[in-house]
């Protein structure tokens, strides 16, 4: 009787260890977003003269580099956003220039383009920021 449980159990882990390697996962999507920021930091060289922060959602960024990762870090069809550069001119610190605030949502897939501009004592500079959302997959895995 001890030799037929025992068989019966190893019948039986072998048949879930068949059953768990034949069965794979479904895709999980996986959404990258990124944002194309290198114009604004073009606009930010041909206006020497100034300094630049960013708001993205009522937060203050002192630079590309982190506002790009805010950027990045947003949910793919969140809406609301909204975005504005503030310039202070470095000869005059009291000066300081904010440019239109713009509001705009992330695409679930593709790309949104926000368009803005702000003035510069060179003059009104216009700048585009591209959101792209690229869902990506990986399934995931199986037991081997």
């Amino acid at each position: 009787m001890k030799k037929f449980l025992l068989s019966l159990c190893m019948l039986a882990v072998a048949s879930v260890c068949v059953f768990m390697t034949s069965c794979k996962d479904d895709d999980v999507p996986i959404v990258n977003v990124t944002s194309n920021v290198s114009n604004l930091e073009a606009a930010e060289k041909a206006n020497p003269d100034m300094t630049y922060k960013y708001e993205l959602d009522g937060v203050i960024y002192d630079s590309v580099e982190e506002l790009q990762a805010a950027l990045n870090a947003l949910e793919p069809g969140s809406t609301g956003h909204t975005y504005t550069v503030i310039g202070t001119d470095k000869n005059d610190p009291t000066n300081t220039q904010r440019s239109e605030t713009v509001s705009f949502t992330v695409p679930t897939q593709g790309n949104v383009t926000v368009t803005f501009s702000f003035p510069t004592p060179q003059g009104t500079v216009t700048v585009t920021i591209i959101v792209t959302v690229t869902p990506t997959s990986h399934s995931g895995g199986a037991i081997m």
